[in-house]
């Protein structure tokens, strides 16, 4: 009858390698309080509605395509990426 090896435990992190995954980290940035984050947003985007040329009313805006719509959203994911990555150089 063969003996089952024994069980081995997984290998401790140095700092080294805590160093090491925390270079590949995904890049982080401050985002805006709660408080403050919704006015901003809604600024960005009626901005950027503007800038495409799409009617952006207060409110309610159920007659947009969702073409309109992710176009917006997408311009405004752009922008806020390029803002984090500017940030992280400074």
């Amino acid at each position: 009858m063969a003996s089952k090896p024994a069980k081995q435990s997984a290998p401790k992190k140095t700092a080294a390698a805590s160093a090491a995954s925390a270079q590949n980290a995904p890049v982080s940035f401050s985002a805006p309080t709660a408080a403050s984050g919704k006015g901003v947003l809604n600024n960005m985007k009626h901005e950027i509605a503007s800038e495409l040329g799409i009617n952006l009313k207060q409110g309610y805006n159920g007659d947009l395509s969702a073409k309109q719509a992710g176009s917006i959203g997408g311009y405004m994911v752009k922008r806020l990426v390029q803002q984090a990555l500017k940030g992280k150089q400074n």
